[in-house]
């Protein structure tokens, strides 16, 4: 058995061919599969025209197209040519944020009709609930979700009187980082202690440029004891090490379908806050996303009870739903 996950790859400027989030989220999965003695591949090309050498120099019997880059006509084109393999199209949001962009159904209403004429090509969500609601549209969906493997804990934080708060991930409006930099700063209030809330300040997408820029704004008017820190898009080796730096982190999305920031919070230990979009992680973490006060509150009880390592039953909640999900991806591939 042989899977081929195929990402587009991404120029970042100066962090160009750095591996991004789906190409880490490929990788997680194919590891896993791989420990079963399925034979995988992860690549990255240019654009679809590159697909296609990259199939018959592996010959899968799978091929998985993360995310929605392939254009209609184009897997029309590999469909034709590749009539033996298994092809997937997976989908790493839901609903909501596919609206934002501006071909996503366009182009899944041409899936529907690829699929169709095509019985070798589905399309896949990593999310159940999204697979369902895919399903009760009349797509040919599957429920292929994401899988991770916490690398090892590295950098431990230092003791000080700042509270190092993480918000990571690409800036995006529906990512919510304006009221959470707001609960935030309450939260540094009720604690008596000043404020480094920490962003990835150089990816912003989908308007995500006027996040930035009130963030910017709001910090501006704080003075020295609240801070903006802004760090480049990195490894994820560099990215686990900056976590570990962290007292706390926040993933309190308008809308996720997995969160890989999440996990590597978890991974390393690290207590963090989530929207209960992040369905996995235990309720006790969760919070409203439309309530900074609540946010607030959270942010208060995750950072106080790392004394007594409450933090710990993430890591029992992630590996839990990792066995789910392994399950799901061998059923699929019929191991």
């Amino acid at each position: 058995m042989k899977v081929l996950f195929v990402c587009k790859l991404r120029n970042l400027g100066p962090y160009y061919k750095i591996p991004f989030g789906l190409l880490n989220s490929a990788r997680f999965v194919a590891e896993a599969m791989s420990k079963f003695g399925v034979q995988t591949k992860v690549v990255d090309v240019i654009d679809g025209n590159f697909i296609d050498k990259e199939v018959h120099q592996y010959k899968p019997d799978h091929v998985m197209l993360e995310a929605l880059w392939v254009t209609p006509d184009k897997l029309r084109e590999l469909l034709r040519l590749h009539k033996h393999i298994k092809w997937v199209v997976r989908i790493h949001s839901k609903a909501p944020f596919l609206a934002m962009e501006g071909i996503a159904f366009e182009w899944l209403n041409e899936y529907k009709k690829i699929a169709a004429h095509h019985k070798n090509f589905k399309i896949s969500a990593n999310n159940e609930e999204f697979n369902d609601d895919l399903l009760d549209l009349g797509f040919r969906s599957v429920y292929l979700p994401n899988i991770y493997t916490p690398p090892n804990r590295h950098v431990r934080k230092v003791k000080d009187c700042v509270l190092d708060v993480g918000c990571f991930g690409a800036i995006r409006p529906l990512k919510n980082q304006m009221l959470q930099a707001i609960a935030a700063i309450k939260f540094a209030g009720k604690m008596g202690k000043p404020l480094n809330f920490h962003i990835n300040g150089d990816r912003t997408e989908q308007k995500g440029d006027q996040v930035l820029k009130n963030l910017r704004a709001l910090f501006a008017t704080l003075g020295p004891r609240h801070k903006l820190v802004e760090h480049g898009w990195m490894s994820h080796h560099d990215f686990i090490k900056l976590i570990g730096k962290m007292d706390v982190g926040m993933q309190v999305s308008l809308t996720e379908s997995f969160n890989i920031v999440t996990a590597d919070f978890v991974g390393q230990n690290v207590p963090i806050i989530v929207s209960p979009d992040i369905s996995w992680m235990p309720g006790i973490f969760q919070v409203d996303p439309n309530s900074a006060d609540a946010m607030a509150k959270r942010l208060k009880f995750a950072y106080l009870m790392k004394a007594i390592g409450l933090q710990k039953i993430n890591r029992w909640y992630l590996d839990w739903y990792n066995e789910l999900a392994t399950d799901e991806w061998l059923d699929y591939l019929g191991i």
